[in-house]
C-alpha cells in the first residue's frame, strides 16, 4: 500500500486520530487520577509553582490532542462519507456545487443514513427507536 494513495491516507488518518486521542484521554485520566489529588495535598508554595509552570504545558497538550482526535475523525468520517455518496449524488450537493453546512449535518447526523452505512455493523438495531419516531411505525 503507497501511503500517497487514498487507502493509504487512509491508513495515515486512522493513526493521527487513535494516538491524538490516547493523548487527549491519557491527560484527562493524569487530570483526575494524578493532579487533583496531588494539589490537594501540596502546599500553597508548591501548587502555585506547578500551576504555573506545568499546568500550560499540560493544557496545550490536553487541548490539541482533543482537537486533533476532533478533526482527524470528521475528515476520516467525511471521506468515508463522500467516498459512499460521491460528490455527483444530488444528495450531496447544494444548488451551486458545494456541500453545505445543514446537508452536512443532516446528512452525517441523520439516523436513516448512518443505519444505511455497510460498515458500520450493528449501528441498524441501536437506531431502531429513533428512526420509529422519526419515519414511523417500521413494517
Amino acid at each position: 500500500m503507497a501511503l500517497m494513495s487514498s487507502e493509504g491516507w487512509l491508513f495515515l488518518l486512522r493513526w493521527i486520530h487513535f494516538l491524538a486521542g490516547i493523548t487527549w484521554i491519557g491527560l484527562l485520566y493524569y487530570f483526575n487520577f494524578v493532579q487533583v489529588p496531588f494539589f490537594a495535598e501540596t502546599e500553597p508554595g508548591v501548587r502555585s509553582g506547578a500551576q504555573q509552570k506545568l499546568l500550560p504545558r499540560v493544557m496545550w497538550w490536553f487541548r490539541w490532542g482533543a482537537m486533533i482526535t476532533f478533526l482527524s475523525g470528521w475528515i476520516y468520517l467525511l471521506h468515508y462519507w463522500l467516498g459512499i455518496r460521491g460528490l455527483n449524488d444530488p444528495g450531496t450537493r447544494g444548488n451551486d456545487g458545494r456541500i453545505t453546512l445543514t446537508e452536512l449535518i443532516s446528512g452525517v447526523l441523520n439516523p436513516t443514513t448512518l443505519a444505511s452505512l455497510p460498515a458500520i455493523t450493528g449501528f441498524a438495531d441501536l437506531t431502531l427507536p429513533v428512526r420509529a419516531s422519526v419515519t414511523g411505525p417500521m413494517t
